[in-house]
């Protein structure tokens, strides 16, 4: 097989590849993410790079549409449209890279009593004798008086050892009532925990100290797999369609998660092998790809799961360099797309204890829907979309340095964008907050349409009519930005994209709250959960019809809840059980087999009236 080398820049490595492979597969082996929101199908255009040799395929179709002549000249190719053929070197811009975004990693929770899972006792064991020959393993029994203490192989190996290398004076690490680590001396004062969210978009691993419930150190970083597609259904098809895609994917987000853990121990000081617990919680997909899980399954009718319930096993079996003994605990999912990760917003959020009705949202990709009580809850999962994440939108991009984050329309667009640099795109929060502008002055109807400039609808002024046009490139448009040669506009493809992605995400709620036979007033809270959700503006989303009409008092935000319950479960034993009677007790509404979801759907496309 005729191999090539391909060397990247600036990051200066060289990977050799076979004849044929994509840029994206050449760069995704030397562990350089480019953004491809599309995964790699050559819909999106994000993944432009500059390839300095020119013996390559000549541009496809998908190059043609999105790489304009001057770009071609310039040797700029997709990444997932370009075929090596012949030693090269590819410069990757920023632009395309995947960076770190706006990752929120804080959340509210409700107040816990520390009683971890994880548990060491020193212990000070008497010397057998030959009147008293008692086995090693007995003699910890006896002194612990647990009867029933369980025992891993290899720790049980190395007992023995240990025991005597310490004159019998060690400490035993307990999970639950199984024995996973025996420590020379007395080092009951180093015991933590890692607490982990794995998102679509992004992962946060917390470090916290299992002795006094404090958070030592947070990392957090993009999910890679992103490289893949930016949406469930596109890493479950890749997990498919490839023979090693399940095992890519899995060793993609565990690679992650590593880092992770690495430059949180490092920030707080703390030896990897005194973490002894990790609690995950994902979505349906992401927890089943951390497991090396089946999906194929999950977008196939009826949408079944592998598994529902808590998983638990060792950090060697997958992998993860922290204590090779540490118990790895994956929280329960709930059904179909509904996952872990809802169970934990529903455990911070105290859905299940509460005496009144709240609907609790997470909006992103693959946007979760909560509602109900103690007496019931509800849920749902809504087929967004990447909109808001920035995929799919003309300029959109993931809420990173040179987003647009903030938008009001006045004689001109004013706009602010996150690290104050020049506008080199649109992030989601941006986006809702520009389509809420064009619909308060007309220049978007409730249909969706962009109104020509000289419409009699429109209220917007002479000035900011400058900025409206109507293109081959883009169709009809509002131009946001100008700087450096640069254009960022929003157009009427995108303002359909974000019916489409509100029109699920309402469809959602308005079915729950009809099965639960209720009316919008009898909700008491809406809470915000997520990090699309805590930076956009409440009153915006509610004007887009993301949101039902519900008074600005009640919609609150409650930051990264799903880390948050990762968090509480690491802590808390009685919190890990909540969640598995929340796993349990809440009740999945399909929204594809609904005989009213079309209906609303459609309705739900439409912006409401002010």
């Amino acid at each position: 097989m005729v191999k090539y080398n391909v060397t990247f820049q600036p990051d200066g490595k060289t990977v050799t590849v076979e004849k044929g492979f994509t840029i994206s597969e050449a760069a995704a082996s030397a562990k350089i993410a480019i953004d491809s929101p599309c995964g790699r199908e050559g819909r999106c255009g994000k993944c432009k790079v500059i390839v300095s040799a020119q013996n390559m395929e000549s541009p496809n179709e998908a190059e043609d549409r999105f790489l304009s002549d001057e770009e071609l000249s310039a040797g700029y190719r997709l990444a997932c449209q370009t075929r090596i053929l012949g030693d090269t070197t590819v410069t990757v811009p920023d632009d395309s890279r995947l960076d770190e975004s706006k990752i929120l990693s804080a959340g509210t929770g409700q107040a816990i009593e520390l009683q971890p899972n994880i548990s060491k006792i020193y212990v000070e064991l008497s010397e057998q004798t030959l009147e008293n020959q008692i086995a090693d393993l007995t003699n910890l029994k006896r002194a612990l008086k647990m009867p029933e203490l369980a025992v891993d192989l290899d720790v049980l190996r190395r007992l023995p050892t240990v025991l005597r290398e310490s004159k019998f004076k060690v400490t035993l690490v307990l999970s639950g009532n199984r024995l996973i680590g025996i420590e020379k001396g007395d080092t009951t004062d180093k015991k933590f925990g890692m607490a982990v969210d794995i998102g679509t978009t992004t992962v946060v691993c917390t470090l916290l100290d299992l002795n006094t419930g404090s958070e030592v150190a947070v990392a957090s970083a993009l999910n890679t797999q992103a490289a893949h597609g930016a949406d469930v259904i596109s890493r479950i098809n890749y997990s498919v369609e490839n023979e090693r895609g399940l095992d890519e994917l899995g060793g993609i987000v565990n690679e992650v998660i590593q880092q992770l853990a690495e430059k949180a121990c490092a920030e707080g000081n703390v030896n990897p092998d005194n973490v002894y617990e990790m609690t995950v919680v994902g979505n349906t997909t992401m927890s089943h790809l951390f497991l090396r899980l089946p999906v194929r399954n999950l977008a196939l009718m009826p949408y079944v799961a592998a598994v529902s319930d808590p998983v638990e096993l060792k950090a060697s079996q997958l992998g993860l360099k922290i204590n090779p003994d540490a118990n790895v605990y994956v929280l329960p999912n709930i059904a179909g797309f509904v996952g872990a990760d809802t169970v934990g917003v529903v455990l911070a959020s105290a859905l299940h204890e509460s005496d009144s009705i709240k609907l609790a949202i997470d909006i992103g990709t693959n946007g979760e829907v909560v509602l109900g009580s103690r007496e019931r809850l509800l849920t749902c999962s809504c087929a967004a979309g990447p909109a808001f994440e920035g995929a799919m939108i003309t300029h959109g991009m993931r809420a990173a340095p040179g987003a647009i984050e903030q938008v009001k329309l006045d004689s001109r667009p004013i706009c602010k964008t996150i690290g104050d640099e020049d506008a080199t795109g649109i992030c989601g929060s941006g986006l809702i907050d520009i389509v809420a502008e064009m619909l308060n002055l007309g220049i978007v109807d409730y249909t969706g349409r962009m109104v020509p400039a000289d419409d009699p609808g429109s209220h917007a002024s002479a000035e900011l009519k400058k900025f409206l046009g109507v293109s081959d490139e883009y169709g009809p448009h509002l131009v946001l930005s100008r700087s450096n040669g640069r254009e960022v506009v929003i157009t009427q493809k995108d303002v359909r994209q974000v019916q489409l992605a509100k029109g699920a995400m309402m469809a959602g709620v308005n079915i729950l709250i009809n099965t639960l036979g209720i009316k919008p007033d009898d909700v008491s809270e809406v809470l915000l959960a997520g990090a699309f959700g805590n930076y956009i503006r409440k009153e915006n989303a509610i004007r887009l019809g993301l949101l039902p009409s519900f008074p600005l008092e009640k919609v609150k935000f409650i930051g990264n809840a799903a880390a948050m319950g990762a968090k509480m479960a690491l802590l808390s034993r009685e919190a890990r059980e909540d969640a598995r009677r929340i796993s349990e007790n809440t009740d999945y509404v399909e929204l594809a087999t609904d005989p009213n979801f079309q209906n609303e759907f459609i309705e739900a496309m439409m912006f409401p009236g002010e």
